[in-house]
Parts: structure tokens; sequence; C-alpha cells
């Protein structure tokens, strides 16, 4: 495997590694001030935007010099700007729209991430140490906040969305439901393949608030029918499938182990659970696919205590709770689909 820092001499690529931040940042402010919006609505004279915006004319000038330094914007010899197709992801009007990820990333993640040698010295999550609460407690609180974490995983989850519809053989008159499905947006992209199947999508008040006009929108609410609970106490019975995307990830193996057993108590004999998660390799090299996982993993480990596992992990974890997996196959987005029954 080809190493991304072939071409560069070590303290070049450390360099690169310690101030690339600023790209964060830079999104993150891109993002807040809507400017991929308003170029979009027309606005695409430096001043002109500056106005639109509220901004200075002179430092929003130098913003978009390192927007356009990082693809996402042009400027052409009159002073006129265009967006890239990757400007156009931080458009709120956009089908590949990740602005909501965006602002959670810089605005309430990489906070956290300055605690990380206290997570990695205690093995602790960090988040409580800059919030003053741990978890997704925070969600419940603020309706804002939770709006905007909701959206965002719904954005990332419609990256992968139609690939798992495809990719997975979902029973042609069965009953899907999603656990922790937030706004339906696998759960409907699923239902939209698969015009027999009937969903139930399961989740905590606040992630279900925008879910009817999510479902609305793929024309299938007339076969899925929202549920609001907290899987750890209970899940719904009598479903073919059960499935869960990005949610063991979010808890430590104890806590993971538990809301398996819950899962397990819910389901028929001839059930399937479908696990939707990354895999962690044996060994990690120096590749941008490595660093994609490490990334999760220790934002897992910062923000939450948790952790992604690798495939013996999983397999371990889901033996502990009652599961037996029966397959494994990857899908869009370097995620995999871990296929398991009750033992």
């Amino acid at each position: 495997m080809r190493s991304i820092h072939d071409t560069e001499t070590p303290v070049e690529s450390l360099l690169d590694m310690l101030h690339g931040s600023w790209k964060t940042q830079a999104l993150g402010a891109a993002a807040e001030l809507r400017i991929a919006d308003r170029i979009a609505e027309g606005h695409t004279d430096v001043r002109a935007l500056a106005s639109a915006c509220d901004c200075d004319v002179d430092a929003l000038h130098r913003l978009l010099g390192s927007l356009a330094s990082l693809g996402l914007c042009i400027e052409d010899g009159d002073g006129h700007l265009a967006l890239t197709p990757l400007g156009d992801c931080l458009r709120d009007d956009s089908p590949d729209s990740i602005r909501a990820w965006v602002l959670w990333w810089s605005q309430h993640l990489l906070p956290v991430w300055v605690q990380l040698p206290y997570s990695v010295r205690y093995g602790l999550e960090a988040r409580s140490r800059v919030t003053g609460e741990a978890g997704f407690s925070s969600l419940e609180k603020s309706p804002e906040r939770a709006a905007l974490f909701n959206t965002a995983m719904s954005e990332l989850t419609r990256l992968v969305a139609t690939h798992v519809a495809c990719d997975y053989d979902f029973p042609a008159y069965g009953l899907i439901t999603d656990l922790g499905g937030g706004q339906g947006t696998l759960l409907a992209a699923i239902l939209a393949r698969h015009p027999a199947s009937r969903g139930l999508l399961f989740d905590l008040p606040h992630a279900l608030d925008k879910a009817a006009a999510c479902l609305a929108a793929q024309g299938v609410s007339a076969r899925c029918t929202c549920v609001a609970g907290d899987f750890f106490d209970a899940v719904p019975e009598n479903a073919d499938v059960y499935m869960m995307k990005s949610i063991l990830h979010d808890w430590d193996d104890a806590r993971a182990r538990d809301l398996l057993h819950t899962c397990r108590r819910a389901m028929r004999p001839d059930a399937r659970l479908l696990v939707i998660e990354h895999l962690m390799p044996d060994r990690m090299e120096a590749c941008r696919a490595h660093q994609s996982l490490a990334r999760l993993d220790l934002s897992m480990l910062v923000a939450l205590g948790a952790r992604e596992r690798s495939e013996a992990e999983y397999r371990a974890l889901l033996d502990a709770a009652g599961f037996a997996v029966t397959r494994i196959m990857p899908t869009g987005m370097a995620f995999h689909l871990i296929e398991a029954t009750p033992r």
C-alpha cells in the first residue's frame, strides 16, 4: 500500500498534519456564514457577498482565498465567484449537502478533541469536561443542538443509504425495524427500493422530529410507522429485520452488550439483525483509509468513551449477547454489513 507521504520530507509531512485543523475552521466558517448558499443565490461579487453575509470585505476575501485553495470556489479575472462541485456540498439545498455535519464537527466535536490526552490517559470520554454533559444528554436539553446533530447524522447516512438498500437482501414483504434510525434516511431508501416491505422507525422523540418529512419525500409514509422510545429499555417486537447503523460504535462494550440483549429479547427465532459499521483493521498502516478509521475511533473515544471495532471484536460482542454472525459484506463509504441471527 503506497504511503501518502512518499513525496514529502518527514518534517513537511508532520507540519502538514499539525496545521490541518485550519481547513476544518475555514469550512466551519464558510458553513456558518452560509457562503455557498449566498453565492448560489447570485451574490458572486465579493462586496455583494460580504453585504449578504454581513462580513468585512477584506476578511471575507481572505477566507474565500482559502476556500479557493481547497477547491471549493473559483474567482475569475473579473472578480466574480463561482462554486465548484465541492463547494456545492456546503449548500443547504444541495442533494449532496453536508453543511450540518461541517457545523457539528467544527463547533461541537473539534473543541472536545483538545481533551484527547485526558481520554488517552484515563480511557474516558472528555465531552463532559468541555460541555459539562456526557454522551447525548445535551441533545435532550437543546432543541437547536439536537436539530443540528440529527440533520448531520441524516447527511452522513444519505451517503451510504442507497448502497445498503441495494447490497442487502431485505425481505420482499417483511417488516424492517431501524433502531436509532433518526430522521429515517436509511429506512426510507430501503422502503423505496423494496416497495412491498414495511418499516418501523424507532428512536428518541427529538431524533424523530423531521422523520415524517423524510419519509414523505421518498413516498413511503404509508408503509412506515414512527415509534419513540429508548432502545436500552425495550424495542418493538416481531420485525423480520432489525437494523442498527452507526449505533454500536457509540457505546463501550458493556453498554453495547446491554443494547444487543434488549434487541435479542424482542426478536423472533427467524429474525435477522443487521449491524452497519466500519471495521478496524488488525494492523494500522500509513494510508488514507486507515487515517479515516483512526479519526472515527479517536472521535468515539474522546466524545463518548466508545470505540470502533474489528471484525473479531464485533463477532465476540454479538456472541456474548446471544447472536451468531452469519455473514459480513462490504458496502458503500467503507461500511460493512454484519448479519447475525439469534442463537
